[in-house]
């Protein structure tokens, strides 16, 4: 559930009193206004500010967006789960889905920021039993959920975000991350996209060659030193 946005959205579709308010191009102005505060605020604060909602912990998502391939962050409600993280794709009790949601069904690696903490985290989308029992616990800690899903018309989806385990990190992530993420080289060049973002430190330093290269040069530099040295040596014997 979308952060400070939330208490927003919950007055939107259950509405003040009994008279609903409308959704009008001023409201979603105001409501990105406030988005882009609360992600400025929790990134300068570590989360010390905006980092908590309603007695619950924000988080802030970063996606890929789907079209774009630029970087999209969202200040959003979680649920911890044994160091697992547990999102509902409200978008508010909208009948649509949020575009946080479908950027990660294209691309499931995303970045996470809680509190002072970032990592990168892969989404994958709860089903059958596992669903209902995040669902239920998700429920449990926020009750504005059910509401959001009699208002959506739809199943919300319960995402889960898990920790990269180390195996994942060694053998590059390139394989899984889309072409448009490939900013400092060709697009799609797999050496370059595994060295974006928080896995910088795993990318060796730029270099001109290998060893192999340097060793070949070298003997190549001495070949024409000693080739020099020899017309020297026959031109003096010559006079």
């Amino acid at each position: 559930m979308d952060g400070m946005n939330d208490e927003i959205g919950r007055r939107r579709h259950e509405g003040i009193g009994h008279r609903h308010v409308r959704d009008t191009p001023e409201l979603r102005a105001a409501l990105k206004l406030i988005g882009t505060l609360h992600r400025a605020l929790y990134r300068w604060s570590d989360g010390r500010l905006g980092g908590r909602l309603r007695g619950g912990p924000v988080l802030l998502l970063t996606t890929t967006g789907r079209k774009t391939g630029q970087e999209r962050t969202w200040p959003l409600s979680y649920l911890d789960a044994g160091g697992e993280v547990v999102l509902i794709a409200s978008a508010h009790g909208s009948r649509t889905q949020p575009a946080w949601y479908r950027n990660l069904r294209v691309q499931p690696l995303v970045r996470v920021q809680q509190g002072g903490t970032t990592q990168t985290m892969r989404a994958s989308i709860a089903q059958g039993g596992e669903r209902a029992r995040l669902w239920q616990r998700f429920v449990a800690r926020y009750p504005v959920a059910a509401s959001y899903q009699r208002n959506a018309g739809r199943e919300l989806p319960v995402v889960l975000l898990r920790p990269l385990d180390g195996a994942e990190r060694v053998r590059g992530l390139s394989r899984s991350l889309p072409p448009t993420v490939g900013r400092r080289g060709s697009p799609g060049d797999p050496s370059e996209v595994a060295c974006e973002s928080d896995l910088r430190p795993m990318c060796p330093p730029p270099s001109t060659g290998t060893i192999g290269d340097g060793m070949r040069t070298k003997d190549a530099t001495e070949r024409a030193r000693s080739s020099d040295g020899r017309s020297n040596r026959e031109r003096t014997a010559r006079r």
